[in-house]
Order: structure tokens, then sequence, then C-alpha cells
């Protein structure tokens, strides 16, 4: 049976990018946050009530996709990380490929992009605990509170410590790409993906941008990456931490 590959990690990480990378393969079918799974898996990612209800149409969407198609089917909805067990038990042959990119620099994203902070402004529209934005039943209160880069930091934390989870327990399942090191040892990095995905042909160089590597400098003030770091400090990701 063919595999499936689940491209993963928290929104404006580099998922985006790498799915274009991944389109370069004439092996893979990729799709990029297709309709209609991509807001089946993002409502189960948000919404720990109703995940139970859109899972089973996930999974036989996955499983009927998979089944007509003659490549091997790789999908970009990243919020699929919240769902990874359960896609990894029910359908056969799946593979994660997760992407983290520095958390300043993510977060510099997140801020700049509307549908990515409306997950912020309404998060009281979803239920407690929310995996997806970090926040716990021990922390709401706490994250009410925090400004919107310590709240987009919370998200950040929040996948990078459920990936480190799946990479764990699925280690033969999971492979992690950083975002940093792909712009520097991309050929490495692509060739290792390849081997992992067991593929015959190399992927296409991608185009990279490195001005856009460290623009997070430009973009955030000193305050707002102190608040980055105050969340990174209380969660001991302490290598994450960078001063202006």
């Amino acid at each position: 049976m063919r595999k499936k590959i689940f491209v993963v990690g928290t929104g404006r990480s580099g998922t985006h990018w790498l799915g274009y990378i991944l389109k370069s393969s004439n092996e893979l079918k990729v799709d990029i946050e297709k309709w209609p799974i991509f807001p089946l898996v993002t409502q189960a990612a948000v919404n720990y009530k109703k995940r139970y209800f859109y899972l089973p149409l996930i999974i036989l969407y996955y499983n009927l996709k998979s089944f007509f198609s003659q490549k091997i089917l790789v999908d970009k909805s990243h919020p699929n990380l919240w769902i990874a067990n359960y896609l990894i038990k029910y359908v056969p042959n799946s593979f994660l490929v997760g992407i983290l990119r520095s958390p300043h620099a993510t977060v510099s994203s997140m801020l700049r992009h509307q549908g990515v902070m409306n997950w912020i402004y309404n998060w009281k529209k979803y239920p407690v605990p929310n995996e997806f934005l970090g926040i716990t039943n021990d922390n709401y209160q706490f994250y009410d509170n925090l400004s919107l880069e310590e709240k987009c930091t919370m998200r950040w934390v929040a996948h990078k410590i459920k990936m480190q989870q799946i990479a764990n327990i699925y280690p033969d399942r999971f492979f992690m790409i950083d975002y940093e090191m792909l712009f520097d040892n991309h050929e490495v990095i692509l060739n290792q993906l390849s081997i992992f995905l067991n593929l015959k042909e190399k992927f296409e160089s991608p185009k990279i941008n490195y001005e856009s590597r460290f623009k997070w400098r430009d973009n955030l003030n000193k305050k707002q990456v102190d608040n980055i770091n105050s969340i990174l400090k209380r969660y001991k990701f302490e290598e994450f931490i960078e001063c202006l």
C-alpha cells in the first residue's frame, strides 16, 4: 500500500514552503490546504469537543484519496499534527514530516497574518483546553492576560512539544526538518527526506529568500522580543532565546 505523507507544524513555520518543495517530485501528489479536508482538519485540531465527529470523515477522506491516487499522497494540512496518532493508527502506511522555525521568526510572521491572528483574537469562542493554541485548564487565566506576541509564542511552544512527543512515540514515522537548517544545508536535508520517503528521485533545489531568515529583527521591537523570550523561559526552551 502506498505511503501517505502529512506535512505538519504551526502556521507561519514554513509548511507552505515545504509543501511546494515536495511538489517538485514527480512521485508525489501534493495537496496544499485543499478544500474540504483542510477546514475539517483545522476544526478537529482547534475544537476537541468536535474532534470525534470530524475524525471518521477525515480518515475516510484520506483512505479513499490514497486508494484512487496513482502517486504517493502528500497532504499539507498542517493542523494534522493534533490528530497524528489517529492518522498513524487508522490511515495505513502514514508518515509525518514536520517543520520547526525559530520562535521569533514564526511569531513575527504570525503577527502580520490576519488569518493566523484570528485564532488568537477569537480564542474564547473555542472550548478549553485548546491544544492548538497552547491553552490548558491550568493556564487559561494566565493566557488571557498575555500580549499578542506571548500568545503567539504559546502556540509555537505547544506545537514544538507536540512534535517532539510524536517523534518520540513514532520515531520511524516522523521526520523533523529544522527551517533554518533547510536554508543553510538544503541539499543534505532534502536528500535525507528523500531517503526517509524512499523516493527514487531527488527534490529540485528550492528557491531561497535569504533576506527572510532574519527579517524578524526588523519587524519586532525589543519589548516584543523580551515577551517572546519570557514564554520560552517559562516553558524551558532557553536554547531558542534571542536578543536584538
